[in-house]
């Protein structure tokens, strides 16, 4: 992902990232603040060419679940970050 805006002010600190030059294809705003959210029901999930592959690539200290065949055409591996956000790799026909 390409940093598509950044700004670091007194009290407003943040990032903007997207698909350089299609940004209409997603991005991720990440804010600093001093306060802390509910994270449940949130999920980042990534498009790898290849599961497998992505999965090899991995340290051996990370820990996932999959990968696993999904109905509609696609694999997904089940990952989670420090804060307890679920993170999804997938390949196959699936976007």
């Amino acid at each position: 992902m390409a940093v598509l805006e950044e700004w670091d002010e007194p009290g407003d600190k943040g990032i903007v990232l997207g698909v350089e030059g299609k940004p209409e294809r997603g991005f991720l705003e990440l804010y600093d603040c001093a306060s802390e959210y509910d994270l449940k029901g949130i999920s980042l999930q990534f498009k790898v060419a290849d599961l497998s592959a992505f999965l090899e690539s991995l340290p051996s200290d990370i820990v996932y679940d999959g990968p696993r065949d999904r109905p509609w055409g696609a694999r997904y591996a089940y990952l989670s970050d420090p804060a307890g956000i679920l993170v999804i790799a997938y390949d196959g026909d699936a976007y």
